[in-house]
């Protein structure tokens, strides 16, 4: 199976808090979902209805060019995020934080970082 996210960026964090040598690290990973992956605009597969609506932000519908290349979602996991549910093999297990794609072109870093630490 093919997955619907895009790996945006990847960074290490202390996992406990403070930097230390020796300390424990955990990977953060910004997963894009595109915008195209379940748009009920025609001519992209998904005319029967949206596979992922159960688990994902709405829908976008393709109107021009720019809109193909926004995201639908962005979804924060860890590197010991498991993936797949008995609802879908493509949806992640307790995910840190996720966002629309609107919201997180919105987002500064500092805030989604925030949010994210107080789940």
């Amino acid at each position: 199976m093919m997955s619907i996210y895009a790996t945006l960026w990847r960074l290490q964090s202390p996992r406990h808090g403070d930097a230390y040598i020796g300390c424990e690290w955990v990977e953060v990973f910004a997963q894009g979902v595109p915008a195209h992956i379940g748009t009920p605009t025609p001519g992209y597969g998904y005319e029967a209805g949206d596979p992922f609506e159960a688990f994902l932000p709405p829908a976008i519908r393709i109107d021009d060019a720019a809109a193909e290349e926004n995201l639908r979602a962005v979804v924060f996991i860890t590197s010991l995020t498991k993936k797949g549910t008995p609802r879908s093999g493509q949806e992640y297990e307790s995910p840190l934080l996720m966002l629309t794609g609107a919201s997180t072109r919105r987002c500064r870093f500092k805030t989604c970082t925030t949010r994210s630490a107080m789940r």
